[in-house]
């Protein structure tokens, strides 16, 4: 079986690999100085809630691995102060809907405006913890959403 990625390497450099291959040209995998990274939705998850929590730390951002992937590439230069502001605008698509109301809030007070712990968090939301957990991570899943579609399909548009 084979499979072949066009993430990675698009459709046309994939056919002119090919051709040059055909017809004996010494053509080895493409190179460049910094390829794009293919992350798995597992891994790109993973990585979201790394740059959340690394999201007032450029030194941390500069190393997550969303800053080789399509999704920061395609936004512009591949910085961290491109990938903060991604998560901002991710964030802020929360504000979108009336019912993702208080998972923003709560990412808000957990990585935008964060409060000293997250029990802090829960009681400035005045939420029990427990809940304030469930609106965090129905929050920060829907930030991974929003990043995951832009990373598979590009900006809207």
């Amino acid at each position: 079986m084979f499979a072949h990625d066009f993430r990675r390497l698009g459709p046309a450099a994939s056919l002119e690999l090919m051709s040059d291959r055909e017809i004996g040209a010494p053509a080895g995998p493409p190179t460049g100085a910094d390829p794009e990274l293919v992350l798995s939705q597992p891994d790109f998850a993973q990585a979201v809630r790394a740059a959340l929590r690394a999201l007032h730390r450029p030194d941390l951002l500069a190393s997550n691995p969303l800053l080789r992937s399509r999704l920061v590439r395609d936004h512009g230069d591949p910085s961290a102060d491109t990938l903060r502001a991604l998560l901002l605008e991710a964030a802020e698509s929360l504000r979108a809907d009336p019912r993702d109301d208080k998972p923003f809030r709560a990412v808000d007070r957990t990585y935008l405006r964060p409060a000293a712990t997250q029990e802090r968090a829960a009681e400035v939301l005045g939420l029990p913890f427990t809940t304030y957990r469930r609106h965090l991570a129905r929050g920060v899943g829907r930030i991974v959403d929003w990043l995951w579609t832009r990373e598979l399909h590009g900006p809207p548009g």
